[in-house]
């Protein structure tokens, strides 16, 4: 794990003086998951933003033994977005695409803006690049100096659904074990899982198969902790999906409450986000921030975007074994308001004298 301010601290740097650390390989994998296809998409924010017009993107890729099936460039010169369907483009099966831009020029950052859209028969699934092969050993200290579980993971074993995590083995295939563990204000499960994947290839988990019976809660706080591994950047793909294989999924996030805080004040924070017609909004906020505790309240705004309403919605502790759950529909109408009329939201988080 790279800390947040040394990532702001390394942005600041490399703005003052573009030719000092500079990058000039931007990287990520993509995976073949079962019933489902996959592109990648992207804006050529190395034109439209750097004024760099000769960027060069290839594309590797991998067979599930991890061996190279076949590479190919694309120039990138055009003002446009891009999209690769990747999917089906080769005869032999697919476990992962490589895919890597070089310019002579500074990219500054070497995890590129491109979307990994998974797509089936009635759903689509896109989530922002994830995990990297990392381009040198100086690197690789940075990001791998300090470790710590994978966290933020909604967990769903009702109705049909299942959890699940999808696990990528770096450069060199990946021998070890994922903890695994599963809380909830009533329980605390753990498990470990064998691993013996092959370099650039997956290993896709079902919660069901890892905590057999769910019994009485079968929703909590998953934390996963991976084995080291030399030269990657390794978040995983996690999310649920159904019997016949739709998923909604996302990259799993740092568990940072085993880590000291490290910001100077106690300032808040806060986040504004859009409510779509038809669709219910949910808030999830899970205890994986450094230790504290944090009073977390919502407001509703307008169509106007004037704030028509703010409530508070509960503490979170973390280290901890409750999360929120709190539904936007419910607050407004316990607040008196049309669901229907709440165009956006935004959530408060603020500290109090009993944070650490």
């Amino acid at each position: 794990m790279k800390q947040f301010k040394e990532v702001e601290q390394a942005r600041i740097r490399a703005h003052r003086d573009p030719l000092s650390d500079s990058v000039h390989r931007s990287s990520l994998l993509v995976p073949e998951l079962p019933e489902s296809s996959v592109d990648i998409s992207f804006v050529n924010h190395f034109l439209l933003k750097r004024r760099y017009g000769n960027v060069g993107c290839r594309i590797t890729a991998i067979d599930p033994e991890g061996q190279k099936i076949d590479s190919r460039l694309h120039p990138i010169t055009e003002p446009r977005v891009y999209r690769f369907p990747l999917s089906g483009s080769l005869a032999e099966p697919v476990s992962t695409y490589m895919v890597e831009f070089f310019a002579a020029e500074n990219l500054a950052v070497p995890f590129p803006a491109v979307m990994i859209n998974h797509h089936g028969p009635g759903f689509l699934n896109g989530v922002h690049a994830y995990n990297r092969v990392l381009n040198d050993v100086f690197e690789d200290d940075v990001i791998n100096g300090q470790r710590v579980a994978e966290a933020s993971v909604d967990v769903s074993t009702e109705d049909g659904r299942d959890t699940f995590v999808v696990f990528t083995a770096g450069p060199t295939a990946c021998r070890g074990e994922l903890e695994i563990e599963l809380e909830s204000p009533e329980s605390r499960r753990r498990s470990s899982v064998p691993l013996d994947v092959p370099r650039f290839c997956q290993r896709l988990l079902s919660l069901r198969e890892v905590f057999p019976g769910p019994g009485e809660a079968p929703r909590g706080i998953l934390k996963i902790r991976q084995p080291p591994q030399f030269l990657f950047y390794g978040r995983m793909l996690t999310g649920i999906r159904t019997a016949g294989g739709q998923f909604s999924a996302n990259h799993s996030y740092y568990d940072l409450s085993s880590a000291p805080e490290y910001w100077e004040d106690r300032r808040g924070s806060f986040r504004a986000y859009p409510c779509f017609q038809s669709f219910r909004s949910a808030i999830r906020v899970y205890p994986i921030q450094s230790p504290g505790r944090l009073s977390i309240s919502v407001g509703l705004h307008s169509e106007a975007g004037t704030e028509v309403a703010r409530m508070p919605v509960g503490d979170l502790t973390s280290p901890g074994g409750q999360f929120l759950d709190v539904s936007v529909d419910q607050l407004a109408e316990s607040a008196g308001i049309e669901p229907g009329t709440v165009r956006s939201f935004v959530v408060y988080a603020d500290t109090d004298s009993a944070g650490v």
